[in-house]
């Protein structure tokens, strides 16, 4: 079982995990689509992930709503028009966020800690693997029905 310590980490640091992963967003060049949109926002998106991944950890989410919240997301960043590549790669930056900040506090000072953290790194893993597949079908979704749309206009 994954020590709660862990999940409280990142529960209780999720501001300052968000902060560090927008100052990456906001000036990476894989994400330069994202450069436009304000701070709070981001903040907002960021934070709404943790609070998933940490319900998602502490078993109080298993699953169906972060289905249908994520394929949303994904049909909402298409009708933006923000491109796929630059989405995936804003949730690898917060995945990577997560572990930076764990790794900084410095957990593995036992054989039994780090064999917590490697449960964690696959739960996290796991979490941000669905998360990624569910965006990109909802991405997917939504630009399979503009592209029906615009073949409509075309018969007319």
């Amino acid at each position: 079982m994954i020590s709660q310590k862990f999940i409280h980490l990142i529960e209780e640091n999720s501001e300052e995990i968000a902060e560090y992963w927008i100052n990456d967003l906001k000036k990476n060049e894989t994400t330069s689509c994202f450069h436009d949109l304000g701070r709070e926002e981001c903040q907002g998106y960021g934070l709404s992930i943790l609070k998933d991944l940490g319900n998602w950890l502490d078993e109080k989410e298993m699953g169906g709503s972060i289905k249908e919240v994520y394929i949303e997301l994904g049909r909402n960043r298409a009708k933006e028009g923000r491109p796929l590549p630059q989405i995936v790669s804003a949730q690898l930056l917060l995945k990577r966020h997560i572990w930076l900040y764990i790794l900084s506090h410095g957990f593995l000072s036992t054989a039994f800690e780090l064999y917590q953290i490697l449960e964690l790194n696959n739960k996290v893993v796991y979490f941000f693997d669905r998360l990624i597949f569910y965006i990109v079908y909802g991405y997917e979704l939504e630009t399979t029905a503009k592209i029906k749309r615009m073949a409509k206009l075309f018969d007319q």
